[in-house]
């Protein structure tokens, strides 16, 4: 559609005016098609974000389309792309440590169940599971534990124990766990399904983030080739312009007025707000929040940018040495 509305606005006068109303459909259709993905599928937190969150990110993004949109300057895009990355490694370099977590603490419930169905006593259940191998789990397993010998409440042992971790998963194990001991039932049998249960839930996560970082990679790759054709075909319509508006031989047809500075500036700013859209796209297809989706945000906006200018900047050169006098297409003088 780019390629086509260029080129049309080119050889026909229709000038920027299509260009910019082109501008407009794509943004209102992309807002569109956001909004109704949001609304088929609003995506799960895995993790318990602080409050504070949601609104950070939210207006972290506003502010960073407010820049670009006004300021219209590359850099800028840039430096929001390093912003928003930046903040977005931090977030899942938590998901990742808390999906981590939630692997060894299906090591506990199992160990723990089977535990406590013989011994019949939290403390002793505790310290029997401290002896195993629990990886990331044993710092809050010995917190639960001192917490028994302080006389904490059990179900508020596991509360704390489930607050502290801010995984969904471990608190829906958790209140399983400690609504069965304080009504007296069989933690052997109900643990041992619990721990199936919560085992089948995180299958079904990790093959679905599998798919996620496949739809990933293809969107990386498609705003990626977008960006560079979009880099491409202002480099050569500029040329062009300049070629036939030049030399007297080369005017076959007359070419429509056309700001290439301005044309350049707008398709840039079409690529850019489509890394904002795809980012939240990419969030939806991995079933994670919105503060994740900054970081997929980043990652579009460097490469969009980066490939547009880089494109740009090589394509003009290239045609810019063909066209010189001493070039293979130099025309005749």
């Amino acid at each position: 559609m780019i390629v086509d509305i260029t080129i049309l606005a080119v050889l026909y006068s229709i000038g920027e005016s299509l260009i910019n109303l082109f501008t407009v459909a794509v943004v209102l259709i992309s807002l569109m098609m956001t909004l109704v993905v949001y609304a088929v599928y609003k995506p799960y937190a895995k993790i318990i974000y602080p409050p504070h969150i949601y609104p950070i990110s939210t207006v972290l993004i506003g502010v960073t389309a407010f820049l670009i949109l006004f300021q219209r300057e590359p850099f800028i895009a840039v430096f929001s792309g390093i912003v928003l990355l930046g903040l977005g490694a931090k977030l899942r370099f938590e998901e990742a440590k808390l999906e981590r977590l939630e692997k060894d603490y299906l090591v506990f419930v199992r160990y723990f169940s089977r535990t406590f169905d013989v011994v019949k006593n939290l403390p002793e259940s505790l310290l029997g599971v401290l002896r195993g191998e629990l990886g990331l789990m044993k710092t809050y397993v010995k917190k639960m534990y001192n917490r028994t010998l302080l006389g904490i409440d059990k179900l508020l042992i596991f509360k704390l124990m489930s607050t502290e971790s801010r995984s969904h998963l471990i608190s829906m194990g958790n209140t399983v766990i400690s609504s069965t001991i304080e009504a007296g039932g069989d933690l052997g049998f109900i643990g041992e399904n619990l721990s199936r249960l919560l085992q089948a839930l995180y299958n079904i996560r990790q093959r679905r983030e599998q798919n996620g970082r496949a739809f990933e990679t293809t969107m990386y790759t498609l705003q990626l080739t977008s960006a560079a054709v979009g880099g491409a075909l202002v480099a050569i319509v500029g040329v062009f312009i300049n070629l036939f508006s030049s030399i007297a031989q080369y005017s076959i047809f007359s070419l429509g007025s056309v700001n290439i500075q301005q044309v350049q500036t707008i398709i840039l700013l079409v690529l850019i707000f489509l890394s904002y859209t795809n980012g939240f796209t990419i969030c939806v297809a991995h079933g994670k929040p919105l503060p994740i989706c900054i970081f997929y945000i980043g990652v579009l906006l460097l490469i969009t940018v980066g490939g547009y200018e880089i494109t740009l900047i090589l394509t003009q050169r290239i045609f810019t040495t063909l066209f010189s006098p001493n070039g293979v297409l130099a025309p005749p003088s």
